[in-house]
């Protein structure tokens, strides 16, 4: 690693809400309750919070 640290929040709250959009529908993605489980395996944060495992 260079010692480069990048803060990727704004990115990555902005992909989540694209993405939700496209695989759940209109309605206000529920990035804050996403970024509560950050850390955890992403499949199970979306059994968490009943959202479709495979977004595509």
């Amino acid at each position: 690693m260079d010692g480069v640290l990048v803060d990727s929040f704004a990115v990555m709250r902005e992909a989540f809400t694209v993405a939700y959009a496209e695989v759940v529908g209109a309605g206000p993605a529920p990035f804050d309750e996403y970024n509560r489980h950050l850390g955890r395996y992403f499949p199970d944060i979306m059994r968490i919070m009943g959202l479709p495992l495979r977004w595509e």
